[in-house]
């Protein structure tokens, strides 16, 4: 392990903005070699701090977009970086990555240590913007990287699951312990990788997004309880499922054949119903 002084002696982390930088370039490394791997190109990394990510990226030859909510570490990152800015192959936004115009820029990837308690939108975000990336590569709080990548059966599988692997193809890449941070978390990070899948029509993501919302509200439940205000014992058993199963033992795919059933039996219903 390398570790790298990453901040300022005039900057402090923000606790406002859930601001923890990473001191270690191993992971920006892992980072970059998957980059590579997939051939991307131009990259935009959200939250870049004081750069640590940002500097790896540029010199394995990324062009690079930086999104940085923080004005103070936007005038750091304009002092390091300057010749880069002046060539181009680095561009810096001051601005927060949830209301920056993605679908205005032409970038490959997506990356960046996020705040822990953006994680849902920021994976969100990406998810919606997959389908036109290579990949997206996130260091999120370990607890929340398991859920995303969980396999039915498990404790750590819920909607986020469901949600997460019906839009992408998913994969922790490696547990970053929390003392390669500063100021140090509570808890352990991961890197996690984002691929994409072919996509699924907003109607099924709607009906996909609403059973799964019944289901995992009840989830110790039975399916036949469960998913009652939804589709009857004799459904499912059309569908191969035991009504005695519970939420967590469904895979992805089954609660995609449950939304194309309630599909086929109100598609106006669930087309219009909050996501």
């Amino acid at each position: 392990m390398r570790s790298v002084r990453v901040t300022s002696p005039k900057l402090r982390p923000n606790r406002r903005l859930s601001q923890v930088f990473l001191q270690d370039l191993g992971p920006c490394r892992r980072v970059c070699r998957e980059l590579k791997s997939l051939g991307c190109e131009r990259v935009l990394e959200i939250g870049p701090g004081p750069g640590i990510l940002t500097g790896a990226l540029l010199g394995s030859g990324f062009k690079v977009l930086a999104v940085e909510k923080d004005p103070r570490w936007v005038g750091e990152l304009n002092k390091r970086f300057a010749a880069e800015l002046a060539d181009k192959r680095l561009t810096l936004i001051n601005a927060c990555v949830l209301s920056f115009a993605l679908n205005q820029v032409s970038v490959d990837a997506i990356c960046g240590n996020i705040p822990y308690h953006l994680s849902s939108a920021i994976m969100s975000l990406c998810l919606d913007r997959l389908a036109e990336l290579k990949t997206c590569i996130l260091m999120v709080q370990l607890e929340f990287g398991r859920r995303v990548v969980a396999s039915p059966g498990g404790k750590d599988y819920g909607r986020l699951s469901v949600y997460a692997q019906l839009r992408s193809t998913p994969r922790a890449l490696e547990v970053v312990d929390r003392k390669r941070f500063f100021p140090v978390p509570k808890v352990d990070s991961v890197l996690v990788q984002l691929l994409s899948h072919p996509p699924i029509s907003p109607s099924k993501l709607a009906a996909v997004e609403r059973v799964t919302r019944t289901a995992f509200s009840l989830r110790r439940k039975k399916l036949g309880n469960s998913l009652a205000s939804l589709l009857d014992a004799d459904a499912l058993a059309r569908l191969g499922l035991d009504a005695n199963l519970r939420c967590e033992q469904l895979s992805v795919d089954d609660f995609l054949a449950i939304a194309k059933t309630l599909l086929d039996l109100e598609p106006q219903t669930i087309a219009d119903s909050p996501s």
